[in-house]
């Protein structure tokens, strides 16, 4: 469905990217040719792309924003449940993992491993209400290039919960938002001291100059003023 990669953005540190597109995967005998939402070429959905230069074990994580349970109703009998859609077609399919992250650690909620027919295959997983957490799909490439697995129709079903974290905020890696005006400060205000993770200060000096400086400045010459020779941390 489209905007999928705006509610589930890429984690940092694993491999590569799961992919936002339409229509069939560039890959033959793998990869679905809809989305699920439409059933059409012309919708969305998230897949990994597993042609060179994709290594077998190679790892491409989504992660949604840090979410908290809200109020509900204890005697609807409801379950939170955890529904989504998956295509995994081609000899080579390695696996799809999905973790739930809470301050605890990682609890692997399912593990598919298994070929299927080219088509999409609901997936349902109940949640447990134990306090602040995110989702993660975990895409892993198999042997070779007939492997690609997609992802569409992500919802929390029956789920009282919301975002932790305002849409701009950054969510740092335990359930921690920190305003944008406060990112790549020079300072840890997420507290994780994690740099090589989801930290505020974590990749401060990328930049492509697409949407502006991103914080990089011009030296001012004989100048004792700090600010002038600001350089974000890497």
């Amino acid at each position: 469905s489209s905007g999928i990669n705006a509610e589930w953005p890429l984690r940092p540190g694993d491999d590569f990217d799961w992919t936002r597109h339409q229509g069939p995967t560039a890959s033959y005998n793998t990869g679905p040719k809809t989305d699920h939402t439409t059933l059409t070429d012309k919708g969305w959905y998230y897949y990994i792309e597993t042609s060179y230069p994709r290594q077998p074990g190679d790892t491409a994580v989504a992660q949604s924003r840090w979410m908290t349970y809200g109020d509900t109703n204890p005697g609807d009998g409801a379950q939170c449940t955890l529904e989504f859609w998956y295509h995994m077609m081609g000899d080579h399919i390695g696996s799809l993992n999905v973790f739930k992250y809470t301050k605890k650690g990682y609890t692997l909620l399912r593990n598919l491993t298994q070929a299927q027919a080219d088509d999409w295959v609901e997936g349902r997983i109940p949640l447990a209400n134990d306090g602040p957490f995110k989702l993660e799909f975990e895409g892993i490439r198999g042997i070779s290039y007939e492997g690609d697995i997609a992802l569409d129709d992500i919802e929390l079903d029956d789920c009282a919960v919301t975002n932790l974290c305002a849409k701009e905020d950054h969510d740092c890696t335990g359930p921690t938002c920190v305003p944008q005006d406060r990112v790549c400060d020079l300072y840890d205000d997420c507290g994780d001291n994690w740099w090589w993770l989801d930290t505020d200060e974590r990749r401060c000096a990328t930049c492509n100059f697409e949407e502006g400086q991103c914080g990089w400045k011009n030296k001012k010459e004989k100048s004792t003023d700090c600010d002038s020779a600001l350089i974000p941390l890497l």
